[in-house]
């Protein structure tokens, strides 16, 4: 199958949007993220392999154009973005 994996497109998204976060962060005008709505063209196939399993491939516009409309899918999704969480090393003072 063409395409790319979901998995994939949805790594190359936070990717990006990582990257637009981190040079922007000296802008004076920043934007936040709340909510991610995605909506994507797949098709679902099975793979041959021995863990094989069944697979969602995104497509571009030229690869859904060779295709059938029966055969691909429209995904929507909404991603929710978690806040990195970072662990402060403090030590503990014992009470004297």
């Amino acid at each position: 199958m063409k395409g790319i994996r979901v998995s994939e497109a949805i790594n190359n998204l936070r990717t990006e949007l990582t990257q637009a976060i981190e040079e922007g962060k000296d802008e004076k005008v920043k934007f936040k993220v709340d909510a991610i709505n995605l909506e994507l063209q797949v098709e679902v196939g099975h793979e041959a392999s021995a863990g094989g399993g069944i697979s969602w491939w995104v497509f571009s516009a030229d690869a859904k154009a060779s295709r059938t409309d029966s055969r691909v899918h429209t995904l929507k999704l909404t991603l929710q973005p978690e806040a990195a969480i970072r662990v402060s090393r403090r030590r503990k003072t014992r009470p004297r």
